[in-house]
């Protein structure tokens, strides 16, 4: 093998685009992996969270996560655990799950995943959940 150095320039990140609905009706969202949504709306209830999330972009939160921990996952809404994480702060639901305190950043990075509010029965698999862009949860 012969060593080799080449000169090359990054290319910008893909982008992806989601059609909102909800508050934003109409709107596009357009983000790449290096972008965030920002929620300031304070330590509230994860229900509020969840909430404000669909009443804001018009999509139905099926997954949140914490780094690799599962926060939330909607067809586990009904199960008597779940019903105590959604009267919980999401700042104190973090903690209990993760087993860590809080990080010093007054934000938490959240990835979520949602329901297609166009899917239907004939919808592919592929089309039935939208990726967002992670989310900083301001909880200070």
């Amino acid at each position: 093998a012969l060593p080799m150095v080449t000169a090359s320039e990054p290319f910008f990140p893909l982008k992806k685009e989601v059609k909102l609905f909800g508050e934003k009706k109409g709107e596009k969202l357009s983000f790449s992996s290096w972008d965030v949504i920002e929620i300031k709306i304070g330590n509230e209830m994860m229900k509020t969270f969840l909430r404000h999330f669909t009443k804001t972009y018009g999509y139905k939160v099926a997954g949140l996560a914490y780094g690799s921990f599962s926060l939330y996952q909607s067809m586990q809404k009904g199960e008597k655990w779940m019903k105590k994480r959604l009267k919980m702060p999401l700042g104190d639901v973090v903690q209990e799950i993760s087993g860590q305190p809080l990080p010093k950043t007054d934000y938490l990075k959240l990835n979520l995943i949602c329901h297609n509010p166009e899917e239907n029965e004939d919808t592919p698999m592929d089309e039935r959940v939208v990726e967002f862009p992670p989310v900083r949860f301001y909880y200070k």
